[in-house]
């Protein structure tokens, strides 16, 4: 347990963050065995009331903890790539660049039992995306996101129904030939909820996230 509290610590203090798919409070896998799989989210967010549009793509990695009826967690890191639209700014529009998010999921009730009830503290770092508008070159560097969620669940097999609420926040630097300053995503509390499927080693979530705008994401997963 200490173990536990120490890594999510870590997450919540020392990872620049995503507000990425969160999932149920179940964990995908057990026994120090990996997990892989890839996701998608249709993000959209407020920076300072700019309209924020993003499409993430990713692959997941992760490792699952816990024995048999004993409570579990899971480790985990997404790789991928996200593109950036900011409508307030003439049509702002970068393309796909890269990112890298990492996270922790507990599952604080045993995995027999149909309810289930979970914490997730996990973040993620953009790279820098450019593009030219009516005010001149703009960039935006340094961006990062965070979030930490607490997912109820009930499982009749082999769906499993969620939601929760969400506390967030996010942070990006922009620069003009002109001027420069930060973004910051309007609001810090939302909720969630998703669906996901266990079929055998396959696990698929779909998932919608209200935070400062609407998000969709899904993700598929395969536990050895």
């Amino acid at each position: 347990m200490k173990n536990l509290v120490l890594a999510l610590a870590l997450v919540l203090v020392g990872t620049p963050a995503l507000a990425q798919h969160i999932g149920p409070a179940s964990t995908a896998g057990r026994d120090l065995k990996p997990i892989i799989g890839v996701g998608y989210d249709y993000h959209q967010a407020q920076w300072d009331g700019a309209d924020v549009q993003q499409n993430r793509a990713y692959v997941h990695i992760g490792m699952g903890g816990g024995v048999a009826n004993e409570p579990r967690y899971e480790l985990y890191l997404n790789i991928g790539a996200a593109d950036l639209k900011i409508d307030n700014y003439d049509k702002f529009d970068a393309n796909f660049q890269p990112f890298v998010g990492a996270g922790l999921k507990i599952n604080f009730l045993r995995p027999d039992l149909p309810w289930g009830l979970g914490l997730v503290a996990q973040g993620a770092y953009f790279g820098a995306w450019d593009d030219e508008t009516a005010v001149g070159h703009l960039k935006i560097r340094n961006a990062w996101e965070f979030e930490g969620a607490v997912p109820i669940e009930y499982s009749f097999q082999p769906f499993t129904v969620y939601a929760g609420p969400v506390i967030f926040g996010s942070r990006a630097q922009f620069r003009t030939e002109s001027t420069k300053g930060n973004f910051e995503e309007d609001d810090n509390f939302g909720a969630f909820g998703g669906l996901a499927a266990q079929f055998g080693p396959w696990r698929i979530e779909a998932e919608v996230q209200q935070k400062s705008d609407t998000s969709l994401s899904g993700l598929l997963t395969y536990s050895f």
